[in-house]
């Protein structure tokens, strides 16, 4: 969305501004839910894939983060009046945030995975676990 005119066109539009971050919205929380949400979710991948969807949306978040910032002065396309400073620092907001956010997620997916898991754990967390 953010390498089309679409982006320009939300910020002349405040209808489609809104559909634009509702749809950010939407598509942040169904993500996080398919991943760490609460179990029993009917037909959820593996721990494997899970945690392979997760690292593939980290990497392309990160790629298209870089892009942003580099190619700040000539994007988004459409857009009149382009701040290539205040793109830059979006496209870093977006770098390191994304980084705590997808940090946030694999701590709640291997939390959700481990509390499911209580076979797995060593005879002392298992103890601990018990008397508390």
């Amino acid at each position: 969305m953010l390498l089309t005119p679409l982006y320009a066109a939300a910020g002349r539009q405040p209808v489609l501004h809104h559909a634009v971050h509702l749809h950010y919205l939407a598509a942040g929380y169904l993500f996080a839910w398919s991943l760490a949400g609460p179990d029993p979710a009917p037909r959820r991948p593996g721990l494997a894939v899970r945690v392979g969807a997760l690292l593939g949306a980290a990497a392309g978040h990160a790629v298209l983060a870089k892009y942003l910032y580099a190619q700040a002065g000539t994007l988004p396309p459409g857009l009149g009046n382009p701040d290539p400073e205040a793109f830059r620092a979006a496209a870093q907001l977006m770098y390191y945030g994304g980084d705590l956010a997808e940090l946030l997620l694999a701590i709640a997916l291997f939390a959700t995975w481990y509390h499911h898991h209580p076979h797995r754990r060593s005879p002392l967390t298992r103890r601990f676990a018990q008397s508390s």
